[in-house]
Formats: C-alpha cells, structure tokens, sequence
C-alpha cells in the first residue's frame, strides 16, 4: 500500500485498515477461499482520493453493514468502511458476473 501511496500519505493507516477488513471478508465469506481462487486487491490515487477495490468470487449474501451488533468482535468490517471511506460501494463483477468488487475511497484530511 504504502509503494503505491507513499510512506507518509495521511490516510496510510485508515487505508490498511480498510483493506484489512475488505480482505477478511473476502477470505471468510466468499466463494474464493472455497474454490481456491484469488482475491485481487487494487489501489490507486488520483489526485487527493485514495481508492481501494477488493475484487473476489462472490458469496451467497452481499452482507449488511448495519446489521452487526457493536459489541461483538467480529462484523464490523462493513461498519468501518462506512464511517472511515469518504465513498464505498459493491457491484457485481462484470467479467463474471457471481464475483464482487467492493470498494472505497478515502479523502485527504483538510488541512488546517
């Protein structure tokens, strides 16, 4: 992440750890762990946005980010995403269509 964005972006931590959640995600609830195929993970920036998108084989369910109760330990991935991510969103994967993009965006703080 950080060879892409460098060392010192300021959303370097909130990046990772985004990632982080998109990627357990991927790997406890998608079809990729399953039929051994991989989860693909792209960053790019563009100008002050940093943009994340997590690509898989798709699940059953899309999952619900308001559905997790607070006070378990495990759930919250989708939660974070929509507090931390200036944007995220999913859409199926065009190429194949049972897979899924989930992605986000992340704003550089405004400076003071």
């Amino acid at each position: 992440m950080a060879g892409v964005v460098g060392a010192r972006h300021p959303r370097l931590d909130d990046a990772i750890l985004l990632t982080s959640e998109l990627v357990t995600n991927s790997v406890e609830h998608s079809r990729s762990r399953r039929m051994g195929v991989a989860i693909t993970v792209i960053v790019t920036l563009s100008g002050q946005a940093l943009r994340v998108c997590v690509i898989d084989a798709g699940s059953a369910t899309w999952g619900n980010h308001e559905e997790s109760d607070t006070l378990m330990e495990a759930g919250r991935g989708l939660r974070l995403v929509a507090r931390l991510a200036r944007n995220w969103g999913r859409y199926p994967l065009q190429s194949a269509p049972e897979g899924r993009v989930v992605w986000f965006e992340l704003a550089q703080p405004e400076s003071r």
